[in-house]
């Protein structure tokens, strides 16, 4: 069995020259390009924070970070793929993109198979076992070996100079908080060759989405860009074989993803106004008012701004400035037209408790019960902050400690 962690560590960093000649640069500047003319017709607006990040030191004049990079982005709706792509042309170093994908996005086959082609050339795709009924153990071990090659052919010298991306939730069927990470996000960043740990630069990418506080029939999209980080293999421990040294290495691994996705998470007013109305529903409140409401959120704001966990807080912009009104009142109208409140008088409002604790099946939970997705990712993030579990719990009486996810 190869002891990883007592190989020399290698960090993978080829010069790309003329890669703006290459079709693959003119294929993503196309797609890039058609999509910020797209992306306005269902985003309100996309914020992204961290771009100097993918340059030397972090600095701001420093050189951009040479190939290959692996990109794990968080994954939270179809519209990423609308929402992500325009990004690429700002960026200090365009990034020539491998993107590890979905063999059976779509789910029929027809059309998946035009997909796959049409983004042959950006893409490495690979099957999910959990999308395909019926599979025995062998069969599911024989697809897991395909997806360990087609993520290991990444590695190839062929591909070698491209940058990488992987979704390490894999999957944006769930009910707002973080999905499992999946263990190619564990393969991806490393391999064993001759005799050392080659070891790629990582770039985590935080994530989230917000329809309840943007104008009605538009979302919210935030971006922060995090620091590059590298993997480092688990020790072993005496009398493990190679199967469970594996397990805790992936766990541990996808425990640092998990860390990261939160760290880069993006508080904002549809969230904690959510918060509000979950809370009300619990302690079976049937009524509240908009003022009530609003300086909930504005007690949350503030006393984020002063939480001491040494970790970054990211906040919607909107909290800094004069757009606050409007994104309350846009949270108000959602509430309304999707029928999670109806108005009594004075600014008063009764709470439809039923279409607040509806739980649906993940794979349309953010269709039909969005306040929830949104405040569940919160809850997620708060019970690896406690520093924000307290702060909900001081100004809105709700301990999200022990809170269960549903």
């Amino acid at each position: 069995m190869v002891r990883k962690d007592e190989l020399e560590r290698k960090v993978v960093e080829i010069e790309f020259p003329n890669a703006e000649k290459t079709f693959q640069y003119g294929f993503t500047s196309l797609i890039s390009g058609t999509l910020r003319k797209i992306r306005p017709l269902k985003a309100e607006q996309v914020y992204v924070t961290g771009r100097d990040n993918l340059r030397d030191r972090g600095h701001p004049d420093g050189r951009p970070l040479n190939a290959p990079l692996l990109f794990l982005v968080g994954h939270e709706s179809y519209w990423d793929f609308i929402d992500l792509p325009p990004e690429w042309s700002t960026l200090p170093r365009k990034p020539m993109l491998n993107v590890v994908a979905r063999e059976n996005y779509i789910g029929f086959p027809p059309l998946d198979y035009i997909i796959n082609q049409f983004f042959s050339s950006l893409t490495t795709t690979v099957k999910r076992t959990w999308t395909i009924k019926g599979l025995s153990e062998e069969e599911k071990r024989l697809v897991r070996e395909y997806n360990d090659k087609q993520i290991d052919s990444l590695f190839d010298s062929e591909n070698n100079k491209f940058d990488r991306a992987i979704l390490p939730e894999a999957s944006t069927q769930k009910n707002g908080a973080f999905r499992k990470m999946h263990s190619g996000a564990w393969r991806a960043p490393h391999r064993v060759y001759n005799d050392k740990l080659e070891i790629l630069n990582c770039v985590p990418i935080g994530n989230t989405f917000d329809n309840m506080s943007s104008i009605p029939g538009k979302h919210l999209t935030y971006i922060n860009i995090g620091n590059i980080f590298q993997y480092y293999p688990e020790e072993y421990l005496g009398g493990e074989n190679e199967e469970e040294y594996t397990k805790r290495d992936i766990a541990k691994f996808a425990r640092k993803i998990k860390e990261k996705f939160v760290e880069l998470h993006t508080f904002t007013l549809g969230q904690f106004g959510g918060i509000g109305i979950l809370k009300r529903v619990l302690n079976d409140e049937n009524s509240s008012t908009r003022h009530q409401l609003y300086q909930e959120i504005i007690n949350a704001r503030d006393n984020l701004l002063f939480i001491k966990d040494k970790r970054p807080i990211y906040l919607d912009p909107a909290f800094e400035n004069s757009q606050i009104n409007a994104r309350f009142d846009n949270f108000m109208e959602n509430l309304f037209q999707k029928g999670y409140i109806s108005y009594l008088n004075n600014g008063t409002f009764k709470i439809e408790k039923d279409k607040v604790m509806h739980v649906p099946d993940n794979k349309r939970y953010k269709k039909e019960n969005p306040l929830r997705y949104i405040v569940n990712k919160l809850i997620d993030v708060s019970q690896e902050r406690p520093e924000v579990t307290r702060v909900i719990k001081e100004v809105y009486g709700f301990d999200t400690k022990d809170y269960v996810i549903s």
